[in-house]
């Protein structure tokens, strides 16, 4: 793999979140700034139109739950860079967006030919969204509210 692969114009990491001094610091000493935009805490509505604009999302901490990012990018078919390994995490990524990679966190190299990948598959029109009939089934409100009422008069007098 050779350094400076990707264009700087052609690339974009948005972040959305609480400040996060560990990763403004390696941001600042990699000199990535002119590549770097934080979003913030954003709504659920900002969410989804961040994540509705995107090419890939990347996952890169999954702390204590599923993070809003997944659900909706999974809603919409989109492709994602999770870093993370193994678990229900990996399981639910693969399920529904097998079009997605997944590699160690600690993997510089996987990490990297991931995002080359990426970029390629981008490059050539390779990247599209492809939805998930089976997350629609699975997660859609409507069918889930469905189903939570018929159960509630199945278990109510």
């Amino acid at each position: 793999m050779s350094d400076g692969f990707i264009p700087g114009d052609k690339i974009t990491f948005r972040y959305i979140g609480p400040r996060d001094e560990m990763l403004y610091a390696s941001i600042r000493s990699y000199g990535l700034e002119h590549i770097f935009e934080d979003l913030g805490y954003s709504s659920q509505k900002c969410v989804r139109k961040v994540v509705e604009n995107a090419d890939v999302i990347l996952l890169r901490n999954f702390g204590f739950g599923i993070t809003t990012k997944l659900f909706e990018g999974l809603s919409l078919g989109k492709t994602f860079l999770a870093l993370h390994k193994g678990g229900e995490f990996e399981e639910l990524l693969l399920r529904y967006s097998p079009h997605s990679i997944v590699v160690h966190p600690n993997s510089e190299s996987d990490i990297s030919h991931a995002i080359i990948e990426l970029y390629r598959r981008w490059e050539k029109g390779e990247l599209c969204d492809v939805v998930s009939e089976a997350f629609q089934a699975e997660f859609n409100p409507y069918e889930r509210t469905r189903r939570l009422a018929c159960l509630l008069s199945k278990v109510t007098a």
